[in-house]
């Protein structure tokens, strides 16, 4: 799909999406190296990496749930089973066949809240 910023023509593209939720990519037309994703969800359960790679996604119901793990590069998100138990965490290590270039010891917790 391609729209209008201005003058410039933007190139938007799905690089991965269940229907409701995924990573879009925006490119500048006039300049390709110029480009930006944005993650769509259909839920608040999200964090980013710090200078270490790692992250905490906070105030989880207890439940067993799909982390989804993306970066550029990538052509889809990775995908991993996390169980969290009431007022537990869980802890997720990345490093094993990892496609995240940065995975090597980077792992997440989710903290549930006892509900």
């Amino acid at each position: 799909m391609t729209a209008k910023l201005g003058r410039a023509d933007l190139h938007i593209h799905t690089l991965a999406s269940d229907g409701t939720s995924g990573i879009v990519e925006i490119r500048c037309a006039q300049h390709p190296w110029t480009h930006g994703y944005i993650a769509v969800f259909d839920h608040p359960y999200f964090d980013v990496t710090d200078a270490a790679g790692k992250f905490t996604i906070d105030s989880i119901p207890p439940g067993t749930y799909t982390a989804m793990v993306w970066q550029d590069g990538m052509d889809k998100p990775e995908t991993h089973r996390v169980q969290i138990a009431a007022g537990g965490s869980a802890t997720l290590d990345l490093s094993a066949g990892a496609q995240v270039s940065s995975a090597r010891s980077t792992t997440i917790a989710a903290k549930s809240s006892a509900r």
